[in-house]
């Protein structure tokens, strides 16, 4: 196929009902035709904790994308495209709205970001933590 090889850390697409807008990180374990490879999830389990792996064809996969360091809340704005970490994956929504908040004694960050999914035409609210650009 060229782009993906054995070994490489890539995102499958939730490509079934329930999971579409969903990406999950697995990492290749071989090619079995031509547009289809064998990935094993990171994250997703059987009921015996075994990783799961499955056949997916190369339409579904996706490079991981790059590590950023520390994200601000300044960063994020309205409409602005965003993955959120949840349910063992990353969903694809959109900012809606960004609520900065400063711990009163710690002083800690603890701003709410909140995100909507076309997906599931929901809203709702995570800690900066759990988003990605």
């Amino acid at each position: 196929m060229g782009f993906f090889s054995v070994g490489d850390s890539v995102e499958v697409v939730g490509h079934e009902d329930g999971f579409w807008g969903s990406y999950y990180e697995a990492k290749i374990i071989k090619q079995t035709e031509e547009c289809e490879f064998l990935v094993e999830y990171q994250t997703l389990e059987d009921d015996d904790k075994n990783l799961i792996q499955d056949t997916v064809d190369v339409k579904y996969l996706r490079p991981v994308p790059p590590q950023i360091s520390k994200v601000s809340s300044a960063k994020f704005k309205f409409n602005d495209q965003v993955d959120v970490w949840a349910n063992d994956g990353w969903w694809v929504g959109r900012v809606m709205q960004v609520v900065p908040h400063k711990h009163k004694y710690t002083g800690s960050d603890r701003t709410r970001v909140f995100v909507w999914f076309d997906s599931t035409q929901e809203e709702i609210d995570y800690q900066l933590c759990k988003l990605r650009v």
